[in-house]
């Protein structure tokens, strides 16, 4: 199970309470990565991004609701629009990819895929999918969609004809909530919605290669203001990400661990100011000058099962899998771990997540009803 399950803490902790022990799990293999802030540009914060792609300098944006979606070309130091497609007031924009000099863009639930031309986002063609449509990004062979459920369908990019699908899956638990998507080399990295995670998935086989967490880029403040993160994009040439979300104020550029390291002075450059100031630096290899800093120095971790590891692995991915435990019976984790040292890692991984939103919705910068997709009770 995800370690930021909702219910992934609730019994392992009840359970310590009442036997003085640490229920033993497995070490995950997943592995946990905390991505390196290099720099912040500004973004327009009356964009509800539902779908985010970087090409020749240029930030194409795909945004939602009802009577405002569209599609526009953004240029990256400033946040600027440089031009744009209003879809019908009827449609409800979504996830957004590139096939060589097009752009394709799904709607939310009217089963309609718009495709433009990239250079003056002109639309060429339509074409109709049944489900809902959330994310999307291009592998160079297939497009990759996503629906809000645990499912990746491979369609064809010139016909957007179904060719396949695949359920994603972390450490074995299907993934629901998947969202926006960027393909980079052979994974597919998808958002997942209402929480500051991003997957690295393996879309040969559904698994859960790599979670990143993303928590803390925004300050409380900014929160306030924003909605959920929503938004990736690669840059090829740098091997850097562009995270952003829902009417956020920035776009953050930030190393991943695990993809190629940029070139020498490939940064996207520009004063963009303090990324110190990003929110709680303790999580986020972030500069206080604004300098780059050194691609090694991203935090990795992996979730380990034992008292000592479990506190050092990020984002508590050590967490014991509460359906697994609660069968296992109770027993001492790491050869001798004391009863009260063991109810304190249970309490302090679960003080953690809940302080970074990662432990169920809604959570900080939530948006109210009329905000997120117009569901009702959420």
């Amino acid at each position: 199970m995800p370690p930021w399950s909702k219910r992934n803490l609730r019994l392992p902790l009840v359970a310590g309470l009442l036997c003085g022990c640490l229920l033993p799990s497995e070490a995950s293999a997943v592995e946990v990565i905390i991505p390196t802030v290099l720099e912040k540009v500004p973004h327009d914060t009356s964009a509800f991004t539902q779908g985010l792609l970087f090409h020749d300098g240029f930030l194409y944006e795909s945004t939602g609701i009802w009577g405002s979606s569209n599609v526009r070309r953004v240029e990256l130091a400033s946040g600027s629009v440089l031009a744009q497609y209003d879809l019908p007031k009827s449609d409800f924009g979504e996830g957004l990819a590139r096939v060589e000099d097009t752009l394709w863009q799904l709607t939310w639930q009217n089963g309609i895929a718009y495709r433009y031309d990239i250079e003056d986002l002109t639309l060429i063609d339509t074409a109709q999918y049944e489900g809902e449509g959330w994310g999307l990004c291009f592998d160079g062979e297939q497009l990759v969609m996503s629906d809000g459920s645990p499912n990746l369908s491979f369609r064809d990019p010139e016909t957007f004809e179904l060719l396949g699908e695949v359920e994603v899956t972390f450490d074995g638990t299907p993934v629901e909530d998947l969202n926006e998507l960027e393909c980079v080399g052979e994974h597919v990295y998808a958002n997942v919605w209402y929480q500051d995670v991003l997957l690295r998935i393996d879309p040969s086989s559904g698994e859960v290669t790599a979670e990143i967490d993303a928590a803390g880029l925004l300050t409380d403040e900014e929160y306030a203001q924003a909605d959920v993160l929503n938004g990736i994009a690669f840059d090829a040439e740098t091997a850097a990400f562009f995270l952003t979300g829902k009417n956020w104020p920035w776009v953050f550029q930030v190393m991943i661990d695990g993809e190629d390291t940029p070139q020498e002075g490939s940064s996207t450059g520009g004063d963009t100011g303090d990324t110190g100031d990003t929110g709680d630096t303790g999580d986020l290899d972030s500069t206080s000058s604004g300098e780059a800093p050194d691609a090694g120095d991203t935090t990795t971790g992996t979730a380990a099962s034992s008292t000592g590891d479990a506190l050092d692995a990020s984002s508590g991915a050590g967490a014991a899998d509460a359906d697994e435990t609660s069968s296992q019976g109770c027993s001492v984790a790491g050869g001798g771990s004391t009863g009260s040292a063991a109810f304190l890692t249970l309490f302090l991984l679960g003080w953690r997540r809940r302080r970074h939103g990662l432990v169920s919705p809604p959570r900080r910068g939530s948006a109210p009803p009329s905000r997120r997709r117009n569901v009702p009770n959420l």
